[in-house]
């Protein structure tokens, strides 16, 4: 009888301290904040118009970091790479397709021949 009252005190201690609220940083707890996510996906937009994207993808990452769970603020961030990278997004609700310009193909016949060692045979 003294073991199970023991395991159901054990078991109470343990869902009260899985129920607090966890320190992100030393200086406090993490907050999300819809409005402040808002606030920099606009700042984010203007910067994109005005093709200053280093400005625009730290005020993309400052909206992401606002709001973790927002799939607009991670769209953007997306685009935004993709835009930095020089290749094309064709943006979707659900994915993003990254089309870049095709890479010129290098001819087999100028690589190096391998040398005269003996074969992998690998592990």
């Amino acid at each position: 009888m003294k073991k199970l009252i023991l395991i159901i005190g054990a078991a109470i201690l343990l869902s009260a301290l899985a129920n607090l609220p966890i320190k992100a940083t030393a200086g406090g707890y993490y907050t999300y904040s819809k409005i402040l996510c808002a606030r920099y996906l606009k700042l984010s937009h203007q910067a994109l118009s005005g093709k200053d994207y280093t400005r625009a993808k730290l005020f993309a990452m400052k909206a992401i970091q606002s709001d973790t769970f927002n799939k607009t603020a991670w769209l953007n961030y997306d685009r935004i790479v993709v835009k930095m990278s020089g290749g094309k997004a064709a943006l979707h609700t659900r994915n993003i397709m990254v089309q870049s310009k095709p890479e010129a193909k290098t001819n087999r016949r100028h690589r190096p021949a391998p040398s005269k060692g003996g074969a992998f045979v690998g592990c």
